[in-house]
């Protein structure tokens, strides 16, 4: 069984080396039941944005009765009126490149991207064409699919730099980036991460640049670099922040702590998880509020304050226990169950571990149901052996 700091950290990691680090909290309401709060519904899309092109500063309101409506984010009215246009005769129905594209991606920020797609494949060869092929590598990615995703980037990648664009180029390399790390090529993942961020900087664009370094610091800290994954870390902190991008800071924060716990640094961990705890609280971003509240309950079990970890461990598990489904809560119950062992408390962890048992076997986590029955036994033990000696 993974233990819950590992599952924490590697769950954490994985959603900050996916480029769309926006798409993390639409899951996880999805899950819940309902959507997301307002201001992280709006923070979430303002991310995306910033990664969907055209750039939404570069339209011109005049060129089609969408523009005006995408930069005013009515995206719901956009996809309904792609859905009326699309129903009259095929005269009227016909779309311009840019209008392709703004369905396409209206649709992405509503969380459509199999409906995304399609309006992507429609742009054809023209000024458009390097746009939708890069939203189409993003909607590809979304999907889980790397080997589509790895060539629509390319395509746009040829692109623009045949027009010159550093931005776009930066963009298209992250992606790739992104895809090199999916399917296990670290090396090119690293390359094109860092030809991504010499891009964007010589492009000067800072959030594009605070993404690159999050994921450079994020391959670094995975190959146990920690000095130099802090330097990025920390640079990516100061550009998010500059940038007013609060999950991409939240990000960054959490980063840092977990690099500082894997140095030893126990106090700076606990608080850069305790920023960005605080964080996630204020966006409403309750899922990596939970991991977050889990990665303060093993730092105060590796300080031997069992009292705060397992109030921390219990806020976290508070957080899932309003989720629909099991996996979350099982997770949380491990930490306490961890913790209550650590503290030497045997029997409350063997009664905790077994709650998590029955949560892991309703969803179905063969390898965790595997790993707790293993650490049940093993605890089972040592109190029927304590209870046997002689004293």
């Amino acid at each position: 069984m993974m233990n819950p700091e590992h599952r924490a950290m590697f769950r954490f990691l994985i959603s900050g080396l996916i480029l769309l680090i926006v798409l993390a909290g639409w899951g996880f309401w999805s899950r819940f039941g309902t959507k997301p709060p307002q201001t992280l519904r709006q923070l979430q899309q303002s991310s995306l944005l910033r990664q969907l092109r055209p750039p939404a500063a570069s339209l011109d309101r005049a060129a089609s009765p969408l523009v005006p409506l995408y930069l005013d984010r009515r995206f719901d009215d956009i996809v309904r009126a792609a859905s009326s246009k699309s129903s009259n005769d095929a005269v009227t129905a016909k779309l311009l490149p840019l209008e392709e594209i703004l369905i396409g991606n209206s649709l992405a920020l509503l969380g459509r991207w199999r409906d995304a797609e399609v309006y992507y494949e429609m742009v054809s060869p023209g000024p458009y064409r390097a746009d939708a092929r890069a939203d189409l590598s993003l909607a590809f990615s979304a999907l889980k699919d790397p080997n589509r995703g790895i060539e629509a980037a390319v395509e746009a990648l040829e692109a623009d730099q045949k027009r010159g664009d550093l931005a776009a180029q930066a963009g298209d390399l992250g992606t790739l980036g992104t895809f090199a790390f999916v399917l296990g090529d670290f090396a090119k993942a690293m390359g094109a991460h860092k030809a991504a961020l010499n891009l964007a900087m010589e492009a000067g664009d800072p959030w594009r640049e605070a993404m690159e370094r999050t994921s450079l610091g994020n391959f670094l800290y995975i190959q146990h670099h920690f000095d130099s994954a802090l330097d990025y870390q920390r640079g990516a902190l100061r550009l998010y922040q500059s940038s007013g991008d609060p999950i991409g800071e939240a990000h960054a924060l959490t980063s840092l702590g977990l690099i500082h716990k894997e140095k030893g640094n126990r106090e700076d961990a606990l608080r850069f998880f305790a920023e960005a705890q605080e964080l996630y609280r204020r966006i409403g971003d309750r899922e990596e509020e939970s991991r977050t509240w889990i990665n303060l309950a093993l730092i105060q079990q590796d300080r031997e304050d069992y009292d705060a970890a397992l109030r921390a461990a219990r806020t976290a598990l508070t957080i899932e226990e309003h989720g629909s489904g099991p996996l979350g809560v099982a997770v949380a119950l491990g930490t306490v169950g961890t913790i209550q062992k650590s503290a030497g408390d045997y029997p409350g962890a063997i009664k905790t571990f077994e709650e998590a048992l029955d949560l892991f076997k309703k969803a179905g986590a063969e390898q965790q149901i595997h790993g707790v029955e293993i650490e049940i036994k093993s605890l089972k033990d040592r109190v029927s052996a304590s209870s046997t000696a002689p004293h």
